[in-house]
């Protein structure tokens, strides 16, 4: 899989990576690999969570801790964490000495401030003594809920600007799809917007993952859509009460607007007065938010 890089270290390294890539199917996702040639190709160390080449990287870095080659994932901890479009990749927790799990820490960052891809492997689908490898950027990091977020693609495939696709407000869903104990598409809903806002929730300073739910402003029973731009990140606490329309975002200037004979701001554990992002939610998933709480929940 040959990419027009020019000759520098750093883009040798990444055209090693999508030359194992293309040793091992050639697709962002491969399954039923024996972990005996992921060794060997030295993608896969073993059980070791995350697998650094130090001895060949390390040159390639300013800090010398090298860049993570694989990542083992093991799908049973964070299932919501998990899907074929990316990974919520928590920071290793060893016994080993701080040190150790740091280094691994930083060379996964590395990759990201190289922009070079790694791969996540898991047990196979198809058979316990297989491996499924996954390809893909880290996107971002988050020091204060320990994760990783990384996108899985090809630099071709996640290069497409995710602001100029068109945006549907709803989509029909077909009738009993989605139900409390199974929702599919949520893991990657839930990655797709941690990655674009952050994982910390949008009204509160709380950055625990595991207390952290994606929300949609236009509600799946409401046939909204899965686009990260229908969503925004909220503690469990303020999902519940957004949903129960005791706050709303302005659609105008994204102030955080309570109800005028509910509880205030500091009542509900609200910290901030309005969204601080960059990239917000579109515009239409707020207004149509917007104008149901007016409409329906006594908002203004």
């Amino acid at each position: 899989m040959k990419h027009r890089y020019m000759n520098t270290p750093v883009n040798n390294e990444i055209q090693w990576r999508y030359d194992l890539l293309e040793a091992i199917g050639g697709q962002v996702i491969n399954y039923g690999i024996d972990p005996a040639l992921l060794q060997y190709w030295r993608i896969y160390g073993g059980q070791q969570g995350i697998w650094v080449d130090k001895q060949r990287t390390a040159i390639l870095t300013d800090d010398g801790r090298g860049l993570a080659v694989g990542l083992i994932h093991k799908g049973n901890i964070y299932p919501d964490d998990f899907d074929e479009t990316g990974v919520i990749y928590h920071y290793p927790v060893t016994a080993r000495p701080p040190a150790r799990d740091i280094g691994e820490i930083e060379a996964v960052k590395n990759c990201h401030r190289l922009n070079v891809p790694l791969f996540v492997i898991k047990v196979s689908e198809l058979a316990s003594s297989k491996r499924d490898v996954y390809f893909g950027y880290v996107t971002m990091w988050d020091d204060r809920a320990k994760v990783f977020i990384i996108e899985f693609g090809t630099s071709d495939i996640l290069a497409a600007n995710q602001e100029e696709r068109l945006f549907e407000l709803k989509v029909l869903q077909p009738k009993g799809l989605y139900q409390a104990t199974t929702r599919p598409g949520q893991a990657a809903f839930r990655i797709a917007v941690f990655c674009r806002y952050s994982p910390q929730c949008a009204v509160c300073e709380m950055a625990v993952i595991e207390l952290l739910d994606a929300a949609h402003l236009v509600s799946k029973a409401e046939d909204g859509n899965d686009d990260p731009r229908n969503g925004l990140p909220l503690c469990a606490l303020h999902h519940r009460a957004f949903d129960k329309c005791l706050f709303a975002i302005e659609p105008g200037g994204f102030a955080v607007e309570t109800k005028r004979n509910g509880p205030d701001r500091y009542e509900l554990g609200i910290t901030k007065d309005a969204l601080e992002y960059e990239m917000p939610p579109h515009p239409s998933a707020l207004e149509y938010r917007w104008e149901r709480w007016v409409r329906e929940c006594g908002g203004e």
